[in-house]
């Protein structure tokens, strides 16, 4: 039997690698989660519509389970993991969000939300590949893991996502930055108040201080200069 998911992220003093290679096992074991609630087989029903938002979508359709608008399985995962979850369908070449345990000001469901094209789950995404990384989901700070949802004939048909709200986490002190760029771990770049490690697909908060790179650093390692944010 394995271990519990913790529904709270420990903010003991870490090392950077450390702090890494544990969250990115946590999500891993909530996408897990996540896609055990559901049946193996999905499918689009294009006959059928449901406005989702400002977005009239096709029906994402889980063996015989409509997809658009149904959360329980997903409040059930919250429920027992503390942690936000979201399911997208594929409409076109846009990914909209149809089910979510996100809320937004306003306590409603952020619906009807369609994963923007500059972010860089979204590509990914659209080719079959999962990514993980930062991203500002109803203005929280998020870590997040999307997995591409794949019908029968391993076309893309949705995508799952699953994410640590980190908005009050305490994170890193100044030591342990310094230790990861140091140390080159992938690649670092503090940009706008976040390390970014490309190779690792890791976005972790700092503060803005150490927020110094020359330009000319940040092209010869290809490093991504800005935050996610969905839609």
């Amino acid at each position: 039997m394995s271990p519990p998911i913790p529904r709270t992220v420990p903010c003991n003093e870490e090392s950077p690698m450390s702090w890494i290679r544990s969250r990115k096992s946590l999500i891993a074991k909530l996408q897990k989660d996540l896609m055990g609630r559901h049946a193996p087989s999905f499918s689009i029903d294009h006959d059928r519509h449901v406005q989702v938002g400002e977005h009239l979508t096709p029906v994402l359709m889980n063996g015989e389970r409509s997809l658009n608008l149904e959360h329980r399985a997903l409040d059930a995962f919250n429920e027992k993991t503390g942690q936000a979850a979201s399911i997208f369908i594929r409409n076109g070449d846009a990914l909209v969000r149809i089910s979510t345990t996100v809320r937004d000001e306003h306590g409603n469901r952020a619906v009807g939300v369609t994963l923007d094209p500059s972010h860089p789950a979204y590509r990914k995404l659209l080719s079959g590949e999962s990514y993980y990384g930062y991203s500002l989901l109803s203005g929280k700070k998020f870590l997040v893991s999307y997995s591409p949802v794949v019908d029968r004939a391993r076309r893309v048909v949705g995508a799952s996502a699953v994410g640590i709200d980190i908005s009050h986490s305490k994170e890193w002190g100044l030591p342990a930055k310094a230790a990861c760029l140091i140390a080159g771990c992938a690649g670092g770049l503090l940009v706008g108040g976040w390390l970014v490690m490309q190779a690792l697909d890791v976005r972790v908060s700092t503060d803005r201080k150490f927020n110094r790179m020359r330009p000319s650093m940040a092209r010869v390692l290809g490093l991504e200069t800005r935050s996610a944010k969905e839609g």
